[in-house]
């Protein structure tokens, strides 16, 4: 089978000629890998004209091996192998090894794709494949899921969608593919009901990180409770690499520990957020002085008591070498009068059960301060 083009065959020379080459090849590539499928048939189709213009059976052989995969992306399956096929056979006649080892291997997946029992793509399949991809966020796609609800559960629906997300790739049909395999495996109701309930978190969570004070941020979280509060938003929170996420997780266990009053009082006023560390630190109450300080961080600007804050809170995340440095420099911050009460609280403290480590450098912080 040859393609068809209007491309102009006259190759104007080997270096002309390998200069277009490269720019069509990258053409068809680029369009393929944004889903294009149809505009790389055409950028590869131009290819093969100018290659066979040019008399390069290397790159006749290349051509046509990509083009066996652009035109399984467009769903033209039978075409697909009868390019693989000539691809194999230009690749013996080159005596090229590692070209025919790679055009076999296309050749086999395009067979594979003609073999299996869903290439004929029911109508109905299809169209909730169309509308799918062409839904432009989840409400759309939402919409979609229940137009065909009744098809959910169907295996052969499920044949349909790995036969198409295999042809033609791309993040979307892999999404679609895991989601109804999903269905397949546990219900399409407890599926779609999981998915409404992460949705509804993910729309939570944006709009309360969102808010641009802590005041408006603590209301957000009032009226949002039910929601927010849920271990499940918890370890979303958690599990992001935005600071900001992991902030909010923070207010989410001091909002399990606290009224929602004094968490925004923690957010915003030292002098209270020093209060509670320092009374969480004779308790030995690790997990409150790690959560306390980073809600606010203006705490370690309070003068001798922000310093051996700091201190106490790398001892107790276990970071014993950053806690000595910061203890001696809190040594020679506080006063007299802090001295005596925070060696009092380290004692306290020590008669709480503490990790070894921890234990280990808040028993080095009170020699520092002295008996």
């Amino acid at each position: 089978m040859t393609p068809t083009s209007s491309f102009d065959e006259s190759a104007g020379g080997a270096g002309r000629h390998r200069e277009r080459a490269a720019a069509l090849a990258e053409l068809a590539r680029t369009r393929s890998r944004n889903g294009d499928h149809e505009g790389a048939v055409i950028a590869a189709s131009e290819l093969f004209v100018l290659h066979r213009a040019a008399g390069d059976e290397a790159g006749l052989a290349l051509v046509l091996n990509d083009l066996a995969g652009y035109m399984a992306g467009v769903g033209r399956l039978t075409e697909a192998v009868e390019f693989a096929t000539e691809a194999v056979a230009r690749f013996r006649r080159l005596g090229d090894p590692d070209g025919l080892a790679t055009a076999l291997r296309t050749l086999e997946q395009r067979r594979a794709a003609v073999d299996d029992p869903a290439r004929d793509l029911p109508g109905e399949h299809l169209d909730f494949i169309d509308g799918w991809l062409a839904a432009p966020d989840w409400p759309g796609q939402a919409a979609v899921l229940a137009r065909h609800h009744r098809l959910l559960g169907d295996p052969g629906l499920r044949r349909t969608v790995a036969a198409v997300a295999a042809a033609r790739g791309g993040e979307p049909l892999d999404v679609l593919r895991m989601l109804v395999d999903d269905m397949g495996a546990r219900g399409v109701d407890v599926v779609l009901a999981d998915l409404e309930r992460s949705i509804e978190e993910q729309d939570a969570i944006a709009a309360w990180t969102a808010a641009p004070s802590w005041p408006e941020s603590v209301d957000h979280l009032r009226e949002h409770t039910a929601i927010l509060t849920r271990p499940s938003v918890q370890a979303v929170l958690m599990r992001s690499s935005d600071p900001r996420d992991r902030l909010h997780a923070t207010v989410l266990r001091l909002a399990a520990r606290f009224p929602l009053d004094t968490v925004l009082r923690i957010l915003t006023e030292p002098p209270v957020t020093a209060e509670l560390a320092l009374r969480a630190v004779e308790e030995g109450d690790l997990a409150l002085v790690v959560d306390l300080i980073p809600a606010c961080r203006a705490v370690l600007d309070l003068p001798g008591d922000g310093p051996f804050l700091w201190a106490v809170m790398l001892f107790s995340a276990g970071r014993v070498a950053e806690g000595t440095a910061a203890a001696r420099t809190a040594a020679e911050a506080m006063t007299g009068v802090q001295v005596r009460a925070n060696r009092a609280r380290l004692r306290r403290m020590l008669a709480a059960p503490l990790p070894p480590a921890c234990r280990t450098g808040i028993e080095g912080f009170l020699t520092l301060l002295g008996p």
